[in-house]
């Protein structure tokens, strides 16, 4: 997953399989600059996650990140379309919201940019169609903005960019060191 298109990044889904035990598999059909709406519309993307659903597995969807112009009504319907589509071919929705934009105003905290509320709030556009149908959520977000709030109290910003001491190139992709360890959940 990646919110560039020219810029060598990759979101979390693709670092996600370090984190699982088991015989587990990770497909990631994230495409940088999508939103909901695009996700949806393009037959590569969700039509092609939903033909590869197995009954009992779980499908993580997390957009947000491109949807500057999406209204909340889309964003709610939208994700409604994709819980429907995987649980009727026996899959678990789970949606997680947008992981905050480094954007820190004069003051060290994130802006409305940062935390994706734009023309609609992205993060509680996800919460809600979360909750009506029942499928479960990962609030990244808040636990994106905890830790940003964490960082920025401690001094120096983090740099996320290549050759930054903090990051790993791999090909087409920098990702921050971390650990399981370092991961919590609320």
């Amino acid at each position: 997953m990646c919110d560039q298109t020219s810029a060598p990044y990759a979101g979390w889904g693709r670092r996600l399989p370090q984190f699982l035990r088991g015989d587990v598999a990770v497909s990631d059909y994230a495409d940088p600059g999508d939103s909901t709406q695009s996700f949806l519309d393009d037959p590569l993307l969700f039509d092609a996650v939903e033909a590869r659903i197995q009954r009992g597995d779980p499908v993580l969807v997390q957009l947000g990140h491109n949807g500057k112009s999406t209204t909340a009504e889309v964003c709610r319907a939208n994700l409604t379309e994709m819980a429907e589509r995987v649980v009727a071919r026996g899959g678990e929705p789970v949606f997680v919201t947008p992981v905050v934009r480094r954007r820190l105003r004069h003051d060290g905290t994130l802006d409305s940019v940062a935390l994706h509320v734009m023309a609609a709030n992205l993060p509680v556009g996800t919460r809600a169609p979360a909750a009506e149908p029942n499928v479960p959520l990962i609030d990244l977000t808040a636990l994106a903005k905890d830790l940003w709030k964490g960082w920025v109290r401690r001094g120096p910003r983090i740099s996320i960019r290549p050759g930054s001491p903090v990051t790993t190139r791999t090909p087409r992709c920098t990702v921050r060191r971390a650990s399981p360890s370092s991961w919590h959940a609320r």
